[in-house]
Parts: structure tokens; sequence; C-alpha cells
């Protein structure tokens, strides 16, 4: 009866009910009268009762109200429980809406402004160049000042603008390259801006590492996020490592710096848009705060993991894992302090 109250509709889990009771009743009746012959069990109590008809009525009622009630109460919590569910999922299916058009909003006016930027900054290049005439010292500094917070807010847009279309576009192009070709590609650029700040970079990978399946644009803005991050929060003379290390199915990269660090408290926010750590000095003013953003969407739209450990004032690590084929493979536990080897090798 319980069964048949979770499963069919009110009508239906009622005639199941009342079947079963009718053949209760009915076998305990053909029982009374010796139609059918009755077999007690010993020790549990008097073996006449069958027999008696008033105990058979008193007996009956009380199951028979016990069932209903219970059957009543098993359908209605599990009529509320699927109306709960389909609450859920419409919910559920109004807030995708919801955010598809709100990204597809931002996507449209981030493009405009875009456009309006990229003019203004050619008007910009054009009276600091003298084009259309000699500036004086304080017209040049407010024309300088200007072009910068332009090119600021122009990577805003593009950052803003990049995180919009990761979200929209959930089709991602994979195919296999060489992950060591493209960390290549991607080191030298950074190398250049660790030497402006004396920063020791220190880079190994696996040798066992080569190939792996992906989208090698949006992977290579992964590491060229981190690295740039890693030089932007490193103090003179500090270190970078990044090291990527190959496991069954998929590869570990850390990329560490011996930077400000993150607040503890604060750890678990980096990934979160527009997000800025209290402890970052007034003097770095760059950086829109997608850029970590975008790395994690990147790491998830490759069904990887990234985590973040950091001490503050003295050492941050980037964790994360890409599968080597992102339709088979299985996370394994990493070991998240295991020291760095110091030797360059690409």
């Amino acid at each position: 009866m319980i069964i048949a109250s979770s499963i069919f509709s009110t009508t239906e889990s009622y005639l199941h009910t009342t079947f079963a009771l009718i053949l209760i009743m009915l076998l305990a009746f053909l029982e009374c009268y010796g139609v059918i012959p009755h077999y007690h069990l010993e020790g549990f109590a008097n073996h006449d009762l069958y027999q008696n008809e008033s105990y058979i009525f008193g007996a009956g009622a009380i199951y028979i109200f016990a069932s209903i009630f219970l059957v009543s109460l098993t359908h209605m919590i599990f009529t509320r429980s699927i109306k709960i569910e389909e609450t859920y999922i419409r919910t559920n299916i109004e807030l995708e809406k919801k955010d598809k058009l709100q990204n597809e909003y931002i996507l449209r006016v981030t493009h405009d402004i875009k456009g309006h930027l990229a003019a203004i900054i050619s008007c910009l290049k054009v009276v600091s160049t003298n084009i259309i005439g000699t500036l004086n010292e304080r017209q040049e500094e407010f024309v300088n000042r200007a072009s910068e917070r332009t090119e600021l807010l122009t990577s805003f847009v593009k950052d803003l603008l990049n995180l919009t279309k990761k979200r929209l576009n959930q089709d991602i192009e994979f195919e296999e390259f060489s992950i060591r070709e493209l960390i290549n590609k991607v080191v030298p650029s950074v190398e250049i801006l660790a030497k402006d700040k004396s920063i020791e970079l220190n880079v190994y990978i696996d040798n066992a590492i080569n190939s792996i399946v992906g989208n090698p644009f949006t992977i290579e803005e992964l590491y060229s996020n981190l690295l740039l991050n890693a030089v932007k929060y490193t103090p003179i003379k500090g270190h970078i490592e990044l090291i990527v290390r190959n496991r069954h199915d998929h590869i570990l990269t850390e990329v560490s710096d011996s930077g400000i660090g993150i607040p503890q408290e604060e750890i678990s926010k980096v990934f979160d848009e527009f997000y800025r750590a209290k402890n970052v000095p007034k003097d770095i003013s760059t950086g829109s705060g997608l850029g970590l953003s975008i790395v994690k969407q990147i790491v998830e739209n490759h069904k990887g993991r990234i985590w973040v450990r950091s001490e503050l004032g003295v050492w941050t690590k980037f964790i994360f894992t890409l599968p080597k084929n992102p339709n088979t493979f299985i996370i394994e536990k990493v070991d998240i302090l295991t020291p760095f080897p110091r030797t360059k090798e690409i």
C-alpha cells in the first residue's frame, strides 16, 4: 500500500488500498467461520480470538483506519516532494534563462564600449604624437593620464568580454596539441617582465608530458594569466616557479611565487569576479579583477580542478589539473605541498 501510494495517483492509491483491505478482511472472516483453516502462532495471543466477531471488527476497524491514514500521509509527502522538485527545476530553468540574457546584454554593451574606447584611444594618440600641434608640458601630462586610464579601461572591457563569451559559448572545440610547445610559447614573454623586476623564473616539465586534448588557445591564456599574475604580485628579486607534473590520466600544474600572499579568510574569494584582496598595495593599480575568474572558467570547461594555497606575506601557489582527455579521466589525490625542483627544463 505504501509503495502504491508513492507511485500511483490519489485515486489509484486508494483503489489499491481498498482492494488490499477487502482481501485482508475477507481472509479474517473466512478463517472465523471455518471456511479455510486457521494456522496460529504459538505464544503470542489467545488462539480463539480469530473466532470472535467483535474482536475481528474492532481490530479490523483500527487496521483500516491506520492503513488509510498511512497511505494518505505517504501520498501527501510524495506529492509535496514532487511539487517542490518541479518548483526547483522551473526556478533553475528561469535562472539559467535570466543568466543567459544578462550575459548576452553584457556582451552587447561591452562590445559597444570597446568600439568607443578604440575611437578615444585613436584620438588621444593623434594628440600625444603632436600631429595636430605641439603640446606644452601640462597638456602632455593630462593627455598621458587620459591615455593610461583609457588603456586600463580597454583591458578591463576585453576581460569582461572574454569572460562573457566563455560563459555563453559552452561548446569548446578540443584538439590534440603539445602542452610542452604551448608553455614554450608562453614563458619567454613572461621572462621579459620577470627580468625587469629581477625575479627568478624556474620552469620544470616532466619528460613524460607531451600531447593532451583541449583547446590550446584558452589553455595558453590560462598559463599566461597565472604567470603574469605571479609577476605582478611578486616583489623585486623574488622568485616564481612553474611545475608541470605527469599523472595517470591528467597533468598537474603548480604556479608558485614569493609574493605578498593572500589572507586565509579571503582565499575562498580569489576566483570571484572583480575580487581584489585587501592586502594588495595601492601602487598595483592594474588589473580588472576578472583574470582569475577567467582562469577558473577555462579549467572547469576542460573538466579540471583548480585551488590555491597561500601564506600571507610569504608565498602563494595555484594548483590545477587538466585531463589529458576531458572525456576519460579520474581525479587523483595530489600532494599540494610537495617541494619544487629548481631545474629549468623545457
